[in-house]
C-alpha cells in the first residue's frame, strides 16, 4: 500500500489520480485510491458524531450499457462505533442532484458488524436510497466555492461539519461487502394502515362506541406483509421484526434512533409521515372560532378569506410540524450535533379530506423547500360512496352526472390529486376509511393504482371511521394481486394522461364530511345560497364547474381539476 501524508503534495497526486483516473476511463479515479479524512474539532466531541472518515474507489462495473464505480465510506463515531456505505455510481458528485437514484446503480449499507443490507427496487434494475431529504448531507461533498469537484479534496463537508484530509494512500484489494442481504422494496407502491395496533373485537360500531386497541404482534406484522403491506408504522419493540422485511416502516423518533445510522436506512421513513389534514384543521381550529367569536365575521367570511387563513396555516405546520419534527427531535439530543445540518422531511405527504387544496399543498415554497409535502393523500369523508356521494352532487350542484358508474366519482376525487401532481411533478394517493361505501373500495384502489396512484392508506381507529384489521388485508391482497399483474407502470405519463384542465376559483371546494351536499368548507356560513362579490351565487360557480365535468365524462374526455392560482402554466393541456 502506497501512503502519503497530509501536506503540499497531496495536491499533486490529486492531480495524478484524476489525470490517470481520465486516462483510464474510470469514473470516479483509480481503484484503490483511499482517502481519510479526520473530523476538524478535537475536544468536547460528542458520542454520535463521527471522527474519522475513509473513501476508497471501487472496481468499475458495466450496468444497461454504462459503466459504474464502487465507492465506498467507512465511518467512526467518537463512540468507537462504525458503519460502511457502498456506492455503485455513475459520476462524482452526483448527491447534490435530485436524480441521484438515477445514477446510483446499488447501494449497501453495514452498520457495526451486522450483515451489509442492500437496498434494491423489486421490479426496476436500480437502487433504493434514502427519502428523507438528507441525502446531500451523507455523501462528503467539496466545501462551497471549492477549485474543483475532484473527490478527494482537502476539505469536505460531511453531516453538516468539515473534514480534513490526512492522508491518501493506494489499496491494491479494495474491500467489498460479502454476504449481502438484498432487500426488494417497492418505492413506488406503499400501503399500510396509520397505527401500530389493532381492534380486539372487529365488530362495527354502528352505536358510534369506540374500539378497544391492542398492539400488534410480531405474527400480526408478518402477516400484513404476507397480505401484501409494505408500509408499517412500529415502535423499538416492533421494529426488531420487521427491519430486514422487504418492507419500509416508521414511528420510531430521533431521539430513539441511531444517529446517523438510521438516515442511511432505505427502509426507514421518519417519526412520522404525514401533515394531518392541513385544510381541515384550518376550519376547525381557526375559521370556526373565529364565527363563534366574531359575529361581523359571519357575515363577511368568503371563500377567499377561508382560503388566506388557510395559507397561513398551512406554513405554519409545513416549517414548524411534521416536516421538521426529526430534525426538532435530533437537535435536542445531547449526544448529537447536526452542524449545519437543516432540512425539511422529504417524504412527507398531506393526509387531506378538501382535495381542491392539493395544487397549493404541494407548490408551495421555493427550491428545497417546495419540494414538502411529496404527495397528496385522499382522507375520504364519512358517507363516502358512488351511490350516497354522486345523487347529492347532482341535486346541489344542478348536474346530471351518470351514477352507474363508481368512477364518475372517482375521476372528480383524483382529478384534483393527479393535476396538481402534474403540474409539481410529485405523487398522489388514496386511502380507505371505515365510512367508505364497501361496494367501492376494491375498486377505488386498484383504479387509483392504474392512474398511477403511490398511496393507498387505511384509518385503522375511531368508531366508524376504523377500517378493522381483517378487512384492510383482505383489500391489501387484492391490492397486491392486482400490483403484481400489472408492475410496470410509467407514473410520468400517468400524470399527463388528462386533455383537458377544469379550473375552479381558489378558495371554492367541495365541502367536507357532507361532500356532495353543497356548503363550501363545511361550513353553513359558506352555503350555496351566499352570493360573491360580484353577486353571484357560490351554486351557480359550482353548477358551472360541474356542468363542464359532467361535459367531459359524457364525451369520454379524461380531465384534471385545479384551483385557478397565479402563474399556472398549463400549455400541456389541449
Amino acid at each position: 500500500m502506497k501512503k502519503h501524508k497530509h501536506n503540499e503534495g497531496n495536491t499533486s497526486i490529486m492531480k495524478e489520480h484524476k489525470t490517470n483516473g481520465q486516462q483510464l476511463n474510470f469514473p470516479l479515479g483509480i481503484p484503490g485510491t483511499t482517502a481519510q479524512y479526520r473530523y476538524v474539532q478535537e475536544k468536547d466531541v460528542p458520542k454520535s458524531t463521527v471522527r474519522t472518515l475513509i473513501l476508497t474507489l471501487g472496481k468499475v462495473e458495466e450496468t444497461s450499457k454504462k459503466k459504474y464505480q464502487w465507492l465506498n465510506l467507512q465511518a467512526k463515531k467518537t463512540n468507537e462505533d462504525g458503519f460502511c456505505v457502498w456506492l455503485l455510481v455513475e459520476s462524482y458528485p452526483v448527491f447534490k442532484s435530485t436524480k441521484a437514484n438515477h445514477n446510483v446503480a446499488r447501494y449497501i449499507l453495514q452498520e457495526r458488524d451486522s450483515q451489509p443490507l442492500e437496498f434494491r427496487h423489486k421490479f426496476k434494475s436500480k437502487a433504493v436510497l434514502p427519502s428523507l431529504g438528507c441525502w446531500p448531507y451523507l455523501i462528503p461533498q467539496p466545501i462551497k466555492d471549492a477549485p474543483s469537484q475532484e473527490i478527494f479534496q482537502q476539505k469536505l463537508k460531511y453531516l453538516g461539519h468539515l473534514y480534513l484530509l490526512d492522508s491518501l494512500d493506494h489499496l491494491e484489494n479494495p474491500v467489498m461487502p460479502v454476504e449481502t442481504k438484498v432487500l426488494l422494496l417497492t418505492p413506488d407502491i406503499l400501503i399500510g394502515p396509520a397505527h401500530n395496533s389493532k381492534q380486539k373485537d372487529e365488530t362495527r360500531r354502528y352505536d358510534q362506541s369506540d374500539y378497544e386497541l391492542v398492539q400488534l404482534t410480531e405474527n400480526d406484522y408478518l402477516e400484513m406483509i404476507d397480505a401484501g403491506i409494505n408500509c408499517l408504522r412500529v415502535d423499538t419493540k416492533q421494529v426488531k421484526w420487521i427491519d430486514q422485511c422487504n418492507v419500509f416502516y416508521w414511528g420510531i423518533s430521533g431521539q430513539e434512533i441511531e444517529y446517523p445510522e438510521y438516515l442511511y436506512r432505505s427502509n426507514y421513513l421518519g417519526p412520522t409521515i404525514f401533515m394531518d389534514e392541513p385544510a381541515v384543521c384550518t376550519r376547525d381550529s381557526v375559521i370556526r372560532p373565529r364565527l363563534e367569536s366574531d359575529q361581523s365575521f359571519r357575515k363577511s367570511v368568503t371563500p377567499q378569506a377561508a382560503l388566506e387563513n388557510f395559507q397561513d396555516y398551512f406554513r405554519q405546520v409545513k416549517y414548524q410540524g411534521a416536516p421538521v419534527r426529526l430534525m426538532n427531535e435530533l437537535s435536542a439530543r445531547s449526544d448529537v450535533d447536526l452542524g449545519e445540518m437543516n432540512f425539511l422531511q422529504r417524504n412527507i405527504y398531506s393526509w387531506e379530506t378538501m382535495v381542491s387544496s392539493a395544487l397549493h399543498q404541494l407548490a408551495e415554497g421555493e427550491a428545497d423547500e417546495g419540494e414538502v409535502p411529496s404527495a397528496m393523500v385522499f382522507e375520504p369523508p364519512g358517507r363516502f360512496g358512488t351511490l350516497r356521494t354522486l345523487p347529492e352532487m347532482n341535486m346541489a350542484y344542478g348536474c346530471q352526472i351518470p351514477v352507474d358508474n363508481p368512477k364518475n366519482l372517482a375521476s372528480i376525487i383524483y382529478g384534483f390529486l393527479r393535476g396538481a401532481s402534474r403540474l409539481t411533478d410529485k405523487d398522489w394517493g388514496m386511502s380507505i376509511y371505515g365510512a367508505v361505501d364497501r361496494a367501492d373500495t376494491f375498486w377505488l384502489q386498484t383504479h387509483a393504482y392504474d392512474l398511477g396512484a403511490k398511496f393507498f392508506l387505511y384509518w385503522d381507529s375511531y368508531q366508524l371511521a376504523c377500517v378493522p384489521y381483517n378487512e384492510y388485508l383482505a383489500l391489501s391482497r387484492n391490492l397486491r394481486a392486482h400490483a403484481e399483474s400489472h408492475p410496470h407502470r410509467n407514473l410520468g405519463k400517468l400524470k399527463q394522461v388528462a386533455e383537458v384542465v377544469i379550473l375552479l376559483p381558489p378558495g371554492y371546494n367541495l365541502g367536507h364530511v357532507y361532500m356532495g351536499k353543497g356548503n363550501l368548507w363545511g361550513l353553513d356560513e359558506l352555503n350555496l345560497e351566499r352570493r360573491n362579490q360580484e353577486n353571484i351565487k357560490y351554486r351557480v360557480v359550482m353548477n358551472n364547474f360541474f356542468t363542464e365535468i359532467e361535459r367531459c365524462i359524457r364525451l369520454g374526455v379524461a380531465y384534471d381539476l385545479l384551483w385557478n392560482l397565479d402563474g399556472l402554466n398549463l400549455l400541456d393541456y389541449r
